[in-house]
């Protein structure tokens, strides 16, 4: 913290704040607070962004809203400010461990030290049978950049699990390599279904997929992919 508050204490409160411990005039009084205190509201955003050792947050959120929903006034303020939170961090947030099988080569040949910028990429998904009828979601995110959603690019490009060509136990989707050398990552997403509004900005788009996503409540698996660049 870099302001006047005690580090320790205001850590403690950003946590239960968004566990929900808080409630009357400890609430009222660091709601207040986080209003005025750009500091403190980066560092709750910080905590976010860290997303409490995972589906916490999302758990946080959820009974937020339902006690909003129910009539609390307790719980107005924070869904407001969490939704604040998750506005300022809307950046996709993957989670570290993967939850299949996920790797990447040149086409036709599973090795990947000779992918150069540009080269045409295939990514081998090995997943659980049981999500054969998940949709596929492609993520890119070039070196020391934010991810992207590249695939699907319109309604009409949307494919399940099951529609890729089956290799080596697994199924495999070509794409092409991201024209900045450097370790590059790809990402797939499994939600069970894309309802998406292709009308509006692709940062709305994908709201409700990159919260589930974050919230492992929709599996996805990341690899990092040495690409070299292109020959002079």
């Amino acid at each position: 913290m870099r302001c006047d508050c005690d580090t320790v204490q205001a850590q403690d409160l950003l946590h239960d704040y968004l566990a929900l411990r808080l409630d009357g005039e400890a609430l009222a009084q660091l709601d207040a607070h986080l209003a005025g205190c750009p500091s403190c509201r980066g560092d709750l955003e910080l905590l976010v962004e860290a997303h409490l050792a995972g589906p916490a947050f999302w758990s946080a959120l959820g009974a937020a809203r339902s006690a909003a929903e129910a009539g609390s006034a307790a719980a107005a303020p924070l869904v407001d400010r969490l939704g604040e939170v998750l506005a300022a961090a809307a950046a996709w947030l993957l989670p570290e461990r993967n939850a299949f099988s996920l790797e990447a080569a040149l086409a036709g040949a599973m090795s990947k030290e000779t992918i150069v910028a540009g080269a045409h990429l295939r990514l081998r998904i090995a997943a659980a049978p049981e999500l054969n009828e998940r949709r596929v979601v492609v993520l890119y995110a070039a070196p020391g950049g934010d991810w992207k959603v590249v695939f699907p690019a319109s309604e009409e490009e949307s494919l399940r699990l099951r529609d890729l060509p089956e290799e080596g136990g697994g199924r495999a989707i070509d794409l092409s390599a991201g024209d900045e050398p450097g370790v590059q990552r790809w990402a797939i997403a499994l939600p069970e279904a894309v309802t998406l509004d292709w009308s509006v900005p692709s940062s709305e788009r994908w709201t409700s997929l990159r919260e589930a996503v974050l919230a492992e409540a929709t599996p996805a698996a990341v690899v990092d992919i040495p690409v070299l660049p292109r020959p002079v």
